[in-house]
């Protein structure tokens, strides 16, 4: 992660993004890292939690989901997906 902090640091300055937020640039990619870090660690708790995998990291023995369509819309009276078919 400090590589890409670094790198991160560099392309903030390069397009001064650090002026849209008036924050110094290696604070600002601090920031980033961080709530990266933060968020995926609370992201796999949930997953864990909600007995899902993600998909780019399954574990091996879990059942799969199949995905609802993005088109497809549900209702109050539709049933629950794991009644689905």
């Amino acid at each position: 992660m400090d590589e890409f902090k670094k790198e991160l640091e560099q392309l903030i300055n390069t397009y001064c993004v650090e002026n849209e937020v008036d924050m110094p640039d290696f604070l600002l990619a601090e920031m980033v890292c961080n709530f990266i870090q933060t968020v995926g660690v609370s992201v796999k708790k949930n997953l864990d939690w909600h007995g899902c995998d993600s998909v780019c990291h399954p574990n091996k023995g879990t059942e799969k989901l199949t995905p609802i369509p993005h088109n497809k819309q549900i209702n109050a009276t539709q049933p629950a997906r794991e009644d689905l078919s």
